[in-house]
């Protein structure tokens, strides 16, 4: 989400997001946030777990993050993101690894992707965009 002046608003987790939505959005443009479900929480919560670790490299943000990729596996439809009872060290690595569909980075990319669909339907007007300008660049 921006501001006014276009400046990132952030959140700690999903909570203070709905909340905020609920406080500073009208009900038809927070409806897709206060709706998600708990596997697109779940996949929020991760995102933001890894970004903090590889801002702040701290042990909490470590075991956060580590946490919060094991409960990716409690939902079916990102078994492919979740860890097993060994912890990941390094973000790369974890998502550099393969798994039965690909690699995990292209994963999350594409859940991400579809995620931000959800919460704003102009963000497919823009994918369809750029994707027609990298095909006009290739001729």
């Amino acid at each position: 989400m921006l501001d006014a002046d276009q400046a990132n608003i952030t959140f700690k987790n999903v909570k203070d997001m709905k909340d905020k939505a609920k406080k500073w959005i009208s009900s038809d443009l927070s409806k897709p946030i206060l709706s998600l479900r708990p596997e697109d929480e779940s996949l929020i919560h991760a995102a933001i777990a890894m970004r903090n670790f590889i801002a702040h490299e701290s042990q909490k943000s470590r075991r956060l993050m580590n946490e919060a990729l094991r409960k990716l596996g409690d939902h079916s439809d990102h078994s492919d993101l979740k860890i097993s009872h060994k912890d990941v060290k390094t973000v790369g690595a974890y998502l550099k690894a393969f798994t039965n569909n690909g690699p995990r980075f292209l994963s999350l990319a594409v859940k991400l992707g579809n995620l931000a669909e959800k919460l704003d339907p102009n963000v497919k007007s823009v994918k369809a965009r750029q994707a027609k300008e990298r095909r006009m660049k290739e001729f």
